[in-house]
């Protein structure tokens, strides 16, 4: 695991820049060695004690900077050219709280906004900004929230099982398995239905193919990408997923896969790629529940189901995993 100093200390300089580059740290070539590792340490230090929140808080620019003329000028909304922008809330346990885009820019919200509009996470807005931090809200959308949840009730067909909507579903495989010909099996017979899939290490010929397969909307993420996007591209899908549902929609969001997953969210919180200890990290596996407990039938008419694929675990870690998850699945589908 790379993140101590001393380890990082032992890094020569172009290994530190792609390593702050897998992090997520933008331009780290503009950085000296000592400023590389500053940013690190920052990353490393916020996420430690916290979830998935926190690590995107920690890229999240600051409401201030060191140069206080362009502070005032981006603080002031009266100096300040602002346009409109649409996005998510996003709010972490301390209820701080940063915007994100569609296209994965992430603005800091002030404590002041998320009170005055009592936002929530998920929550679809139309705010204005100067480009640096969010000013004002000018429409809320709000998300599902608890006291919108009724027990899943309304049934569907997925292929020859039958489920019910707002359930959470894992599909359970012991080999290799092609999860996108999966959905796009399921996707044409899926009626008044719309449908989600969440693709991670993909390529987009895998995208193409579920759209063309009737799958309404595809979000990926190819194995290319940074730790940072990767986990913006899970967030900002459920989002979404759940703006649909509220919406008065029945949703289904198949996510490809529940191992990978795992993986990106405690590589995430302890900068570990192996998913080989005894024990996953607590925050990684409290914000993958969060992530799936977002399965729900609104009192609205909508509802958001959650199918994901899970390999069938071929370590101590995985098995960890899944007997975790298995217990809060409201149907497992072996295959």
């Amino acid at each position: 695991m790379i993140g101590d100093t001393k380890d990082l200390q032992k890094l020569t300089l172009p290994e530190l820049r792609n390593h702050a580059r897998n992090l997520g740290i933008d331009k780290p070539a503009d950085f000296d060695r000592e400023a590389i590792i500053q940013k690190i340490e920052e990353i490393n230090n916020s996420v430690t004690n916290g979830g998935i929140a926190y690590f995107i808080q920690s890229f999240c620019p600051s409401e201030n900077t060191k140069d206080k003329n362009k502070t005032q000028v981006r603080g002031s909304s009266k100096s300040a050219n602002l346009f409109e922008i649409t996005g998510y809330a996003f709010i972490n346990p301390r209820g701080e709280g940063i915007f994100i885009t569609p296209t994965m820019r992430i603005l800091p919200i002030s404590q002041q906004i998320i009170t005055k509009h009592k936002l929530m996470n998920g929550d679809f807005l139309v705010a204005k900004t100067d480009n640096f931090i969010i000013h004002s809200v000018v429409k809320k959308e709000a998300t599902v929230c608890e006291t919108d949840r009724l027990r899943p009730h309304r049934e569907t067909m997925l292929g020859n099982h039958k489920i019910k909507f707002g359930q959470r579903i894992l599909v359970c495989t012991s080999k290799p398995f092609d999860f996108t010909e999966f959905i796009a099996s399921h996707t044409k017979d899926l009626k008044n239905t719309t449908t989600i899939a969440l693709l991670l290490d993909k390529k987009n010929e895998d995208s193409d193919f579920l759209v063309s397969n009737g799958c309404d909307q595809v979000f990926i993420s190819d194995a290319s990408q940074h730790i940072k996007s990767k986990i913006l591209v899970t967030i900002m899908t459920l989002f979404i997923a759940k703006q649909h549902a509220v919406k008065n929609k029945d949703v289904i969001l198949f996510v490809d896969n529940w191992n990978l997953l795992s993986r990106l969210y405690h590589t995430a919180l302890t900068k570990s790629t192996e998913l080989c200890e005894p024990q996953m990290s607590i925050f990684a596996q409290n914000d993958l529940k969060k992530f799936f407990l977002e399965a729900t039938q609104s009192k609205r008419g909508g509802s958001l189901t959650i199918v994901s694929h899970f390999r069938r675990p071929t370590n101590d870690m995985e098995k960890f995993i899944m007997d975790d998850f298995i217990d809060m699945c409201d149907a497992v589908i072996e295959l």
